[in-house]
């Protein structure tokens, strides 16, 4: 199996108890043997992959619903140098973010 990974992988809470509990279910007293850790990060794996993960970049109509705005209004925003198209058109995900935190 060959699994391409990058960045960092934060499992909620309810996902972390099902995998311990999967894990608790397969693995046999005392400690792990190679073979449940490799069905633990398997079973990570899957719950990763399961994850609708967010884009880097999202463009002008998906900022404006992240942010719960109107497009007119990012455009707005846009023009007040809040938020900045990069070199392929589109918005990186780090500026929504950044506003929807000032929001808060």
């Amino acid at each position: 199996m060959r699994c391409k990974f990058e960045g960092t992988v934060t499992i909620d809470g309810d996902s972390q108890s099902r995998l311990l509990q999967g894990a608790q279910s397969d693995a046999t007293v005392g400690s792990p043997t190679d073979a449940d850790i490799i069905r633990i990060v398997h079973r990570a794996l899957q719950i990763y992959e399961a994850r609708h993960p967010r884009p880097a970049h999202v463009n002008l109509k998906q900022a404006a619903e992240m942010l719960g705005i109107s497009r007119h209004t990012v455009t707005k925003i846009m023009r007040m140098g809040k938020l900045r198209y990069n070199a392929c058109g589109l918005i990186p995900i780090e500026q929504v973010d950044k506003l929807l935190v000032a929001a808060e």
